[in-house]
């Protein structure tokens, strides 16, 4: 059984693995990223988790509709790989829509610094999504400021649960949380 995306904890993925072996089959994860553009001509990331034959046994199905097929590690390893790329890709975009702010304060032109930047060592995808939407990240956030709270906080938990520390990549990825309306904070607020 190929899962696309789970929510909840990786233990919540690998007891699910554990009765899908109990009765005979495999459970592997196998999120995908890219975006539409990539949907499109059949090339998105796919983060596979779970055991290595059952994914590669799975590889035909999966390169259908993405490439490179990645195998990560045990099952839930793909949805944590996903939720750490969402979590760097929200710590960028908090960077480069703080980078034009601060241009913009210092009366530098901002379509003339995208242009400089854009083929130099700070250019980041989320870089190229803020100069597209004219230095605004707000046209994005009905869409895009639910899934990356969902996956900022996913990691939040599990770097909590490992002690692992976020360090200023939580703090980059709050930030551009809360330029997109969709803060961490607020959501635990809307649940009391």
């Amino acid at each position: 059984m190929i899962c696309p995306g789970l929510d909840g904890s990786c233990s919540a993925r690998r007891k699910a693995a554990s009765r899908v072996t109990a009765h005979g089959s495999s459970l592997i994860d196998a999120p995908v990223s890219g975006g539409g553009d990539a949907a499109d001509a059949g090339t998105p990331v796919v983060m596979a988790g779970g055991d290595a034959t059952d994914v590669d046994r799975a590889r035909p199905v999966l390169e259908t509709f993405g490439n490179p097929v990645l195998h990560l590690g045990a099952v839930g390893s793909g949805q944590v790989a996903k939720a750490l790329n969402n979590l760097l890709f929200a710590a960028n975009l908090a960077m480069a829509s703080t980078l034009f702010q601060v241009a913009g304060a210092m009366d530098i032109d901002r379509e003339g610094l995208a242009r400089c930047v854009s083929p130099s060592s700070g250019r980041s995808y989320a870089f190229d999504v803020l100069t597209s939407l004219g230095f605004d990240p707000s046209p994005m956030a009905a869409r895009a400021g639910p899934l990356l709270r969902k996956d900022v906080s996913i990691v939040a938990e599990l770097a909590n649960q490992a002690s692992a520390p976020l360090g200023l990549l939580i703090d980059a990825a709050d930030s551009a949380l809360a330029q997109l309306d969709h803060s961490r904070a607020a959501a635990v607020e809307g649940r009391r």
